[in-house]
């Protein structure tokens, strides 16, 4: 009697101890343990040769809502928002749309999404862009040595149009008939002349 008395609290101890280790040592249920997030891309911490187009986040579950009930927020070093648009629920994955002018420098990203039991769960993380930058083109400098068909076509352009118009073509022509008609009377006043100095001459030799 006094001996069952001595075990009971013994019995009463080693009991609890064992309920306590089978508690803590049982998997949580899904009821109990919210979803997680599996992985991302780009992965928390990563060094990125180039700007990603898209963030994609993969849960552990299916996410519920949409719309505004999942959000994504990706900002630069400067806390500019550098996310296009609203985010895309596929099952478990989200993809969240990127700006294509991010450019380089450390991002941070920002989420918060509804998981399978009605939860919200949120979470953070960040990457690097490193990108190499295009060198600008410099346009080659124009030769100041002219070439020989430029300078022709310079002093082409560059000399006097001596072409005649209509009108000192016309005056031209009148000048020349004018000319010819003053020689054709001179020549008949020579001619006349000396037709006169022979008949005098003649009469004369008559008179003699």
């Amino acid at each position: 009697m006094h001996l069952a008395r001595r075990l009971s609290p013994v019995l009463v101890a080693a009991f609890t101890l064992v309920a306590a280790i089978a508690v803590f040592a049982t998997p949580a249920s899904p009821a109990w343990a919210h979803d997680a997030l599996a992985t991302s891309d780009p992965a928390a911490d990563s060094v990125l040769d180039a700007a990603p187009e898209a963030i994609t986040l993969t849960f552990t579950a299916e996410l519920l809502g949409d719309g505004g009930a999942n959000a994504v927020v990706v900002t630069d070093q400067s806390g500019a928002q550098v996310q296009a648009g609203a985010p895309i629920v596929d099952g478990a994955v989200l993809t969240q749309p990127m700006a294509p002018d991010a450019g380089n420098g450390a991002f941070s990203v920002t989420w918060r999404v509804v998981s399978s039991d009605g939860h919200p769960i949120s979470g953070e993380f960040g990457y690097l862009v490193e990108a190499p930058v295009a060198e600008p083109s410099t346009a080659p400098e124009e030769d100041a040595t002219a070439t020989p068909a430029d300078t022709a076509t310079d002093e082409a352009s560059a000399a006097p149009d001596t072409t005649p118009d209509d009108g000192e073509e016309e005056g031209g022509f009148r000048l020349g008939i004018f000319g010819i008609l003053g020689g054709v009377v001179l020549v008949f006043a020579i001619f006349a002349f000396v037709r006169a100095l022979l008949r005098r001459r003649a009469q004369r030799g008559k008179q003699d």
